[in-house]
């Protein structure tokens, strides 16, 4: 049954997480206030090495795993 949701393009890289809204529970996040330590349990917990960076649902950046390691 047609449930008003179109299909939206994948691209298979980060854009299809990013153009996902937050409010659907299944994006993990980190916010520009958090530790990198923070960000680090979550990839590691949610099996991701990159998340994205929202501000009060809006995105302000990407944290990924190399940013971590720059920083260790």
């Amino acid at each position: 049954a047609e449930q008003g949701l179109a299909d939206q393009e994948q691209h298979g890289d980060l854009r299809d997480l990013v153009m996902r809204s937050p409010r659907t529970g299944d994006i993990v996040t980190v916010g520009p206030e958090e530790s990198l330590l923070n960000a680090y349990g979550r990839m590691r917990r949610s099996d991701v090495s990159q998340l994205p960076v929202l501000d009060e649902g809006r995105l302000v950046g990407i944290v990924d795993e190399s940013d971590i390691l720059a920083k260790v």
